[in-house]
């Protein structure tokens, strides 16, 4: 008995704008507006998932790319809004990331990244644990970036469609 093909999805431009305002809400929510997100509705040539990001940490630069093409059911809210945290939870561990894949670093270069990760969870997560207003949960991130965004400022995505 042969096996049926995988379905295919072609997401929409509701889809994209959906995903792109829970990326925008969980950028605020954990407090990225240091970085500059770019997100990109656009084909991809491996299409095994059904976004991607990348980022340039000395720039505070990420780009979270939504495919057009799926392997899989259409998309409800709730799994856009799974994706959307998914995609910016790379952006928030860039940090730690980065220093992995270093040979070379500094024992403060190391407990810098970890540090400005655990400050952004323990504000998000203080709340929710103890269900306390997030006032109470306002740290300094330790940065070497000399110009990071001050934390009452929300992160802006810039969002790209493809051929535009």
């Amino acid at each position: 008995m042969a096996e049926s093909p995988e379905p295919v999805y072609m997401t929409t431009d509701e889809d994209f704008r959906v995903f792109c305002a829970h990326v925008q809400e969980a950028l605020a929510k954990l407090e990225l507006s240091d970085w500059d997100v770019f997100l990109v509705h656009k084909d991809h040539p491996d299409c095994s998932g059904s976004a991607a990001t990348s980022y340039d940490l000395t720039s505070h630069c990420a780009w979270i790319d939504f495919f057009k093409t799926w392997h899989c059911e259409p998309p409800g809210e709730g799994e856009l809004r799974k994706m959307a945290v998914h995609e910016v939870v790379h952006i928030l561990i860039a940090p730690v990331a980065w220093c992995a894949r270093q040979r070379e670093m500094t024992k403060q270069q190391l407990d810098e990244a970890v540090e400005s990760v655990v400050i952004r969870l323990a504000r998000f997560l203080g709340p929710m644990v103890f269900n306390e207003s997030t006032s109470s949960y306002r740290w300094a991130i330790v940065s070497h970036a000399a110009s990071e965004a001050p934390l009452t400022s929300l992160p802006e995505a810039t969002i790209v469609k493809e051929g535009a």
